[in-house]
């Protein structure tokens, strides 16, 4: 079987700078080397792209140039040759796959450069990212919330969603719509849920049914009546209400005539605990614990 490399070019975080050899050499001046930052986060092997430039103190100059990777390798040695008709520079590149599905990976690259005065090595270059599955994508995370919500979902975020850790995971947010919606920026549903990517499967940390609940508790109540539930309106943001940028899930129960009624219960992610909690800038604390047993009243 083929596994297809995929080639991603970045637009932001390159390094590129001009450095001294770590070496010296009356033949080299210095390496410049470049290399893709460190917020890839994608379908996995990626392609990998190294650039230098071979800065000469004098042309003609002949030499040899070798790449030394953080996986053990080095590649071949290249000869090369600088004529009078050249500037006294030298543009190389080195292409590798990396990372492994659902797993971090971190790499380095230095280019060695042999002339006969000496050997000169350059600074190294670190790129990586996180690879995940190519299973984490809209189609997986709608397959999975169909299965749990029971009918023609939507998908209304896709990503860390909140989650600012380096190990963050992708999820999902997907609901189940009411057939008819108003015009305006909230969405009524009948229910909803966030999934979670981890292992090769998506798994519910956030459900949006009689009530708010995640991994430890009810969201946002006192009490349950499951005679008074009729459904959400829901907005999302990337903002809270205390304006600290965070993807935000603003949630309303809706009455009988489907009209939002009350206060909304704003959601977002807790780096300090692993999870979606109530957020309330009013209350202490702010983010506020879940209620894991309330009473059941109608």
């Amino acid at each position: 079987m083929v596994r297809r490399v995929f080639t991603v070019f970045f637009l932001t975080f390159l390094l590129h700078q001009f450095l001294p050899a770590q070496t010296s050499s009356a033949d080299i001046r210095g390496i410049g080397i470049s290399a893709v930052g460190t917020k890839y986060h994608g379908t996995c092997p990626v392609m990998v792209h190294y650039r230098a430039t071979i800065y000469a103190t004098k042309v003609p100059l002949e030499f040899e140039y070798f790449w030394v990777r953080s996986d053990g390798t080095r590649t071949s040695p290249v000869r090369a040759v600088l004529s009078r008709k050249n500037e006294p520079k030298l543009n190389v590149r080195d292409d590798w796959a990396a990372g492994r599905p659902s797993e971090h990976f971190s790499t380095w690259n230095e280019l060695h450069v042999s002339t006969g005065s000496g050997v000169v090595v350059s600074q190294r270059a670190e790129s990586g990212g996180r690879c995940f599955y190519p299973a984490e994508n809209r189609e997986h995370c709608a397959a999975a919330a169909a299965n749990l919500l029971k009918g023609r979902i939507k998908i209304v975020g896709l990503g860390p969603l909140g989650d600012t850790r380096e190990e963050s995971t992708f999820k999902c947010l997907a609901v189940l719509p009411f057939g008819e919606q108003p015009t305006n920026d909230r969405l009524l549903i009948k229910r909803g849920v966030i999934l979670e990517f981890r292992d090769g499967k998506w798994e519910p940390i956030l459900n949006i049914h009689e009530t708010v609940r995640n991994q430890a508790g009810h969201l946002g109540i006192d009490y349950i009546d499951p005679s008074a539930q009729f459904g959400y309106a829901i907005s999302t943001g990337r903002r809270r209400t205390d304006n600290v940028t965070r993807f935000t899930l603003m949630l309303t129960y809706l009455n009988s005539k489907r009209q939002p009624e009350g206060l909304p219960i704003e959601i977002s992610w807790n780096p300090e605990v692993g999870r979606f909690q109530e957020f309330a800038p009013s209350e202490p604390g702010e983010y506020q614990s879940e209620l894991a047993n309330p009473p059941i009243r109608r």
